[in-house]
């Protein structure tokens, strides 16, 4: 039978089973809401329905997957994935500090001698484990030996809050990978960012910078960089309502 995404605390009267030939059964539930331990007992009765592709608990449609290995993600599981921005989306407001653009490579370049900076705006999405830390990280090009001062400046505030007075600064100064030769795809590590008191469609205000210039940036020539993003944690596929 296929592998199920499992979701708990589901309440209705019955699971209704959808085959591809558009047939279906439904299988009724006495009492609520729907354990594991109970949705095993009808495993004789899906096992004739091998091929069927959802199932639909109470109006809500889930999607089977099958996998080839391991055990399947379940809804109730807390899994990372990335809220991204690629360079190629990032559009400079114009002003002196912007960074240079490499068509040739494509990527942010960002001089070894000033401070040049980008601005990033975010939105929690509907589908973060509300109150759990995220992890903002700089990907980028290391051509040679050395340091890049990366520093990234932010609030971050709840829907109906007020803004904060203050941008928080963290510094990542520290590769993730070590550096041999050649044009290594280089990440750097912020610290985590306490989410505790944050909620769906919190907003966070970003400016990235290179630090060029400051004696604890060593890298002497441009560092290109190709991505900033955060990764954070899901636990379900969205929020019961819209805020």
């Amino acid at each position: 039978m296929p592998i199920m995404h499992w979701a708990s605390n589901f309440t209705g009267t019955s699971i209704r089973i959808n085959h591809p030939d558009n047939s279906f059964i439904r299988i009724p539930i006495e009492g609520g809401p729907i354990s594991h331990s109970d949705f095993l007992k009808f495993q004789d009765k899906l096992n004739v329905y091998e091929s069927a592709e959802s199932i639909d608990v109470h109006q809500w449609t889930i999607p089977f997957h099958n996998y080839t290995g391991g055990e399947p993600v379940l809804l109730d599981d807390t899994v990372w994935t990335d809220l991204r921005f690629p360079a190629t989306a990032i559009n400079p407001p114009g002003q002196i500090s912007d960074p240079d653009w490499d068509a040739a490579n494509i990527g942010w370049l960002f001089d070894p001698n000033g401070t040049e900076l980008l601005f990033i705006i975010a939105q929690m999405p509907h589908t973060w484990a509300v109150g759990t830390d995220i992890l903002p990280h700089v990907h980028w090009i290391q051509e040679q030996s050395g340091v890049v001062l990366w520093r990234l400046e932010y609030k971050w505030m709840n829907v109906n809050a007020l803004e904060p007075a203050s941008f928080i600064v963290v510094d990542a100064a520290t590769t993730f990978y070590s550096y041999g030769s050649g044009n290594l795809s280089q990440v750097n590590l912020f610290e985590a960012i306490d989410g505790a008191d944050k909620l769906l469609s919190s907003i966070l205000l970003m400016r990235l910078s290179r630090i060029g210039g400051d004696a604890l940036d060593t890298y002497s020539i441009d560092a290109r960089m190709l991505e900033f993003d955060i990764h954070y944690q899901i636990n379900s596929m969205g929020s019961n309502e819209p805020w």
